[in-house]
């Protein structure tokens, strides 16, 4: 039989314990939240929907025009609004654009010399390409004959929709080939700044450049020799919004949780399960008293 001061300890070990369970539990529960939040920024996720199911269309220039004159053209066309469409030519990318409301797009295009089989695309969100148009032949008469070895002036990029956020640092490779060195490089970044680079040779070479707005932009580059030719490619950029403060987190299906409300909610899991096992605890000990 336990006297008196027995069971006061009793009882005050018991209630030291589930004093310490809740600290215990509540300290591993905020030290793995902060934990899991150093150096995050965002948790987001996003499914892929179905890639766009119908082509655009090409309406200008039209099959089998004959074209001279400064070795560009304005591609017109049809498309779903809001998509970007991308336009080749003899597979090689040429350039992209986004479709306006009105379902219309105009791309402005470097031409190669003689035979231009151009074809277009239409990307959603995702980078995922449409159906291709059909494709439109186009002669350019351009100061090299078709069958000269000189190599011509051109620009190769690999497109893809690329995807930024604002202040985040944009990567853009440049690529050229063919010309009389030395030449001379400009991007207009569609924001209303231009970078000029000179090069003396057509290895590959990597500019950066940081928008503060969100939005879509068109970015030019253009490239010219020592012997005056000209290289010319337009692209289109997205630019999102700025990152989220480093205090939210945002889950699966895109609702914010705040830091705040995520460590009040974390602290009233961390109660129950301390008062669960202070409970148990003192139970035991209960059990422990009455033997």
């Amino acid at each position: 039989m336990k006297t008196g001061g027995e069971t006061r300890r009793s009882k005050l070990v018991a209630s030291l314990m589930l004093l310490l369970s809740f600290i215990l539990v509540l300290g591993i529960a905020n030290y793995a939240y902060v934990y899991a939040q150093t150096g995050s920024v965002s948790i987001t996720g996003s499914v892929k929907g179905p890639a766009p199911s119908t082509p655009p269309t090409i309406d200008s220039p039209v099959n089998g025009s004959q074209l001279t004159g400064p070795g560009t053209v304005e591609v017109k066309g049809g498309c779903t609004a809001g998509l970007v469409v991308g336009i080749y030519r003899n597979n090689l990318f040429a350039g992209s654009g986004l479709c306006q409301p009105n379902g219309t797009f105009a791309i402005e295009i470097d031409l190669l010399a003689c035979q231009n089989n151009i074809v277009a695309y239409q990307y959603n969100s995702n980078n995922q390409p449409s159906p291709p148009s059909s494709v439109v032949g186009v002669f350019y008469s351009s100061s090299t004959s078709c069958s000269s070895s000189t190599s011509p002036l051109i620009i190769e990029y690999s497109y893809s929709l690329e995807g930024i956020f604002v202040n985040q640092p944009f990567y853009l490779p440049i690529h050229f080939a063919g010309g009389v060195a030395p030449y001379a490089v400009s991007v207009d970044w569609g924001d209303g700044s231009t970078s000029v680079f000179s090069r003396q040779n057509t290895d590959q070479f990597t500019v950066e450049h940081t928008y503060a707005k969100a939005g879509h932009f068109t970015v030019v580059i253009q490239v010219a020799d020592k012997a005056g030719h000209e290289a010319f490619m337009q692209f289109v950029l997205l630019v999102n919004g700025p990152l989220s403060p480093s205090n939210v987190v945002t889950h699966v299906l895109g609702a914010p949780v705040t830091f705040k409300e995520t460590i009040i909610a974390t602290n009233i899991v961390a109660l129950v399960i301390g008062l669960l096992i202070g409970v148990f605890i003192t139970k035991r000990l209960a059990t422990r008293e009455n033997a």
